[in-house]
């Protein structure tokens, strides 16, 4: 891939107050050091986790009553995609 979108959710069983996405942020930043970055330990699905190469989507919270709770990460390839990669990230965030 040369570019790709990483998007997080954080699927919850029930309807406990929780802060925002935002705070699931250095999460997200985890997940992409271990997807994208150009030293150590990586899957180097991408040449580097910059904004060049790695959209990333605000991380959000959904509640899916009587599922398991868990995390799921999302991985887009946009090496084909003729759109700019921030208009990607605007049209999915809508």
């Amino acid at each position: 891939m040369q570019r790709m979108q990483v998007e997080l959710v954080w699927v919850v069983a029930d309807r406990r107050r929780r802060d925002g996405g935002e705070n699931l942020a250095p999460f997200l930043k985890a997940v992409i050091d271990g997807l994208a970055a150009d030293k150590g330990t990586s899957a180097r699905l991408v040449p580097d986790d910059t904004p060049d190469y790695v959209t990333r989507v605000m991380p959000r919270i959904e509640y899916r009553p009587g599922e398991t709770p868990r995390f799921e990460v999302t991985i887009t390839d946009l090496t084909h995609r003729p759109e700019p990669i921030n208009q990607l990230t605007k049209e999915r965030e809508l």
